[in-house]
C-alpha cells in the first residue's frame, strides 16, 4: 500500500510526502525507526531501491495519459464536501482539472493486470464504479454548470513489470450501476 502511495505522489508531482530509506529492507531496528519516524510525520517511506520503480510506475501513467489526450493540469489531491440525499460526503479527488476544454477527473489505481479487457470487472469488484459515480455527484453538486459534462477517467497503472497502463472512461451502463450502488450507500448511511 505505501509503494503504491509513493507511486500516487511521484505521479501528482507532491514529492515533498516521501522520504527515502537508506536501507535495503526493514529488518534493522535503524531502518524501523526511520519507517516509523517518516510515518509520525505524515510521510510515506519508501526503501531507495523502491524508488526508481515508482518513477518508472509514475512515467508509464503520466505518458498514457498524454497519449490519451489528458494533460494533467489542473489541481491535485481536492479535498471536496458536499450533501448528497441527506447525507454529508467528503472525497479525496486524485486529479481535476476544471479549467481544461473539457473538464475531467481522473484517479490513479494500481493493479497487477492493466489490461483493458480485465478491468471492467475490476472496477465493479472494487466499488470503483461507486467512486466514480459519488465524485462526478460531488463536482456537480458543486457546480452545477457541469452537470452532465464532467467525464471521470480512471489510469490503471501496473506496479511491476513493465508498468503498463490504461486509460478507462467507464461507460453509461457502469455509470448507472455506480449511481444506483451510490445512492444504495447513502440509503443505508
Amino acid at each position: 500500500m505505501q509503494f503504491g502511495t509513493v507511486c500516487h505522489h511521484k505521479f501528482s508531482g507532491v514529492e515533498t510526502e516521501i522520504e527515502v530509506i537508506h536501507a535495503g529492507d526493514y529488518k534493522t531496528k535503524a531502518a524501523q525507526q526511520a519507517r516509523d519516524a517518516a510515518l509520525a510525520c505524515g510521510k510515506t517511506p519508501i526503501l531507495e531501491h523502491e524508488l526508481a520503480e515508482a518513477d518508472a510506475v509514475a512515467m508509464s501513467a503520466r505518458n498514457t495519459c498524454n497519449d490519451a489526450g489528458i494533460l494533467l493540469g489542473g489541481e491535485w489531491e481536492r479535498v471536496v464536501m458536499w450533501g448528497d440525499d441527506g447525507v454529508q460526503c467528503r472525497g479525496l479527488l486524485d486529479h481535476i482539472d476544471l479549467l481544461a476544454p473539457r473538464p475531467y477527473i481522473l484517479d490513479l489505481k494500481s493493479t497487477n493486470d492493466a489490461n483493458p479487457n480485465v478491468l471492467g470487472r475490476k472496477i465493479v469488484d472494487e466499488g470503483y464504479d461507486i467512486q466514480a459515480a459519488a465524485y462526478v455527484s460531488a463536482v456537480e453538486k458543486i457546480r452545477p454548470d457541469l452537470a452532465g459534462r464532467i467525464p471521470f477517467y480512471f489510469c490503471f497503472v501496473e506496479t511491476s513489470g513493465k508498468y503498463l497502463s490504461s486509460i478507462v472512461q467507464p461507460d453509461e451502463s457502469m455509470l448507472h450501476l455506480g449511481r444506483l450502488r451510490w445512492k444504495r450507500a447513502k440509503r443505508i448511511w
